[in-house]
This record gives structure tokens, sequence and C-alpha cells, in this order.
């Protein structure tokens, strides 16, 4: 039986979740942004993802908690972060919420939303400070493979001890590593958690 809490939290994600398809919808039809570009090294990558956002508010809502909530200040970074949606839903939960973002009109987009410094402009393959932040994101923001392999293999050696990756695409480099653990949330099945061990 679902207490009043699990209602409350469910409507909150519910409201939540619908502003941030507004906001989606509103800069999509306002801006037309493009699907996908190249970066300086000829790399695809993805403009402009709209997805569900649904799915990946209920993760970063019991992460958040799993965390410890509003007891601690942490970190996130949305890689590839588009016009910003997911670090605008993280800002919501209680994350010390950043992007980075690589293509150059969708940036100051997302900057005049969000806050110029809230959104970093760079390349993520050449970005050095994955170090700092506690949760990292991604959702498939290169759209060649073996380029998007080859940045999971970085990024798993370059985020600190403890950190959390949430990634979408090519996680299997994570849940492979010994130096990752698997961590189980109730809503974790679309947007798998990996935990950098400590030690």
């Amino acid at each position: 039986m679902r207490s009043k809490k699990d209602e409350m939290n469910e409507d909150l994600m519910s409201i939540l979740s619908e502003v941030v398809r507004k906001y989606i919808s509103f800069i999509a039809d306002s801006y037309k942004i493009r699907g996908d570009y190249k970066s300086r090294k000829g790399t695809m990558h993805y403009g402009f993802v709209p997805t569900n956002t649904e799915y990946i508010l209920e993760v970063l809502f019991e992460l958040y908690h799993y965390m410890g909530g509003y007891k601690y200040q942490h970190s996130f970074l949305d890689i590839g972060c588009g016009i910003g949606n997911i670090v605008l839903l993280a800002k919501q939960i209680g994350f010390n919420a950043y992007g980075l973002e690589y293509n150059k009109k969708i940036c100051s987009i997302a900057r005049r939303f969000i806050g110029k410094s809230y959104i970093f402009k760079g390349d993520m393959t050449y970005f050095r400070n994955y170090s700092e932040y506690d949760v990292l994101f991604y959702y498939i923001p290169i759209i060649n493979p073996e380029a998007m392999r080859k940045f999971a293999t970085k990024l798993s050696k370059a985020v600190k001890p403890g950190a959390y990756i949430i990634p979408q695409g090519y996680g299997g480099i994570f849940r492979l590593s010994e130096e990752f653990e698997n961590i189980k949330l109730r809503s974790d099945a679309y947007y798998p958690i990996y935990r950098k061990k400590k030690g």
C-alpha cells in the first residue's frame, strides 16, 4: 500500500516532468534546433534529444535521497546537456547542477534560461574537470559508436572514487568494470547507476 509521502512524491514528479516537457517543446519550436552537428574533429554529436524525462526524473529523485538529500550539497553534471532540460530537473530536485555543451547556439540558449555560470561551453572529449562532480549523466551525446565507447572509457578513469555515473549508451563499460558497482534503486531499470568504488 502506497504511503501519503509516496503519493506526494509522485505528484511532485508529475508536475516537474510536465514543466520540463513544456520547456523542451517551447525551446524546440522557438529556436528550431538542428538534430546533430560536427565537432572540431568531425565527430557527429546529437544537438537535441527530446526524450521522456519522467524516467530520469524518478532516478534522480531517488538517487538524491539515497545520497542523503538536503543534508549534503551534491554536484551534478549533464555531459552534452543540450538546452539544459536535465540540468533544470536536477536543480529542482536539489542537486548543485551544471551542464556541458559543445554547440555554441544551443549552449547560449541553455545559458539564457538556466544561467551562464551553470552551463559550460566545451567539447566533452577534452573537458578536464569530471573529477569535481558527484553525479554525472549523459544521453548518447556522440553519434559515432566508437567515439562514444572511447569517451565512456575515458570518463570511467576520470571520475573520482565515490562518484555516480548514469550512462545512456555504452554503460557496459561501467557494468563490466571491477572499479564500479551497480547501485540498485526502485526506478533504475531504464537508467542504470554505477558508483566508482573507493580505495
